[in-house]
């Protein structure tokens, strides 16, 4: 990965009209670029929501993880734990909630405080959808991490029942946008066995959020990176990453099939890697 100055990246689009994927290719980077929405929201949510909690001096010993459920133009966010060895032996199994919040679908900052009884009450299917839930992000966040470092995770239902989970490295780090490290695990409808993991990245990278301190001020810094080769289309982490930590200027992907560029909230495909060399 490198950082290239935005004169440059402007230069290459200049020189390059954007590409045309054929109609299928069309279809399935929009499912990808939807799919980055709901990994940002579900991320941002989780990050806001517990400040939130922290806020109230919640009992710690009943906390251990968090779970999210969009329905009805909402997503809900539940904080809780699994039983663990030093509960009572008839203290009910599963994922136990203690704690819940929401915000509106497309505006995760706008978080509330659940109202726990009357969801309950008025919202039944989301107590439906999250055990099973609860049972794929446990088991997600088993995979082990090079980097020491702890999992953001989401996971979501999809139309064939089996749920998909996203792990990304839990940063701490000020100044950067975390690149790559990253996860995507197939996970069979009932929550409990592991189908599939993706590998995202082939490494991971730190892109400062700010030009360096000589640079010139008037020319933000945009990013390019190369380690995303094994699929068509840019990772859905990438640009969920890239909005969570507001990173600037625009951001450069070289994938399988060419080279891609997110700005202004789009993702363009500019054409094949051969091409551009010409």
């Amino acid at each position: 990965m490198r950082i290239i100055a935005l004169a440059a990246c402007l230069a290459l689009q200049a020189q390059t009209q954007s590409a045309k994927l054929t109609a299928q290719q069309d279809a399935l980077l929009a499912a990808r670029m939807k799919r980055s929405q709901e990994i940002y929201e579900y991320e941002r949510l989780a990050w806001l929501a517990t400040d939130r909690l922290m806020e109230k001096k919640p009992d710690q010993s009943a906390l251990g993880m968090w779970v999210e459920v969009p329905t009805d133009g909402r997503r809900f966010i539940f904080f809780g734990r699994f039983k663990n060895e030093l509960d009572p032996k008839d203290k009910p199994d599963g994922f136990a909630v203690v704690y819940g919040f929401w915000a509106p679908i497309g505006n995760p900052s706008d978080v509330h405080e659940m109202d726990m009884e009357k969801e309950i009450r008025n919202t039944p299917k989301l107590f439906q959808e999250l055990p099973e839930l609860a049972d794929a992000a446990a088991l997600a966040r088993k995979q082990p991490s090079s980097l020491n470092m702890g999992w953001n995770y989401s996971v979501f239902r999809e139309e064939d029942r089996t749920i998909t989970a996203y792990l990304l490295p839990a940063n701490s780090e000020n100044g950067i946008v975390p690149i790559g490290g990253d996860f995507r695990v197939s996970i069979s409808p009932d929550g409990k066995k592991v189908l599939n993991t993706t590998t995202l990245h082939r490494s991971f990278l730190k892109m400062p959020t700010e030009p360096p301190p000589n640079a010139d001020k008037s020319k933000p810094v945009g990013g390019f990176h190369t380690h995303t080769l094994q699929e068509d289309f840019p990772p859905e982490t990438d640009v969920a990453v890239l909005k969570l930590y507001s990173s600037k200027g625009p951001h450069y992907m070289a994938t399988r099939i060419g080279l891609f560029c997110f700005a202004d909230n789009t993702m363009y495909y500019l054409g094949t890697l051969e091409d551009k060399k010409k």
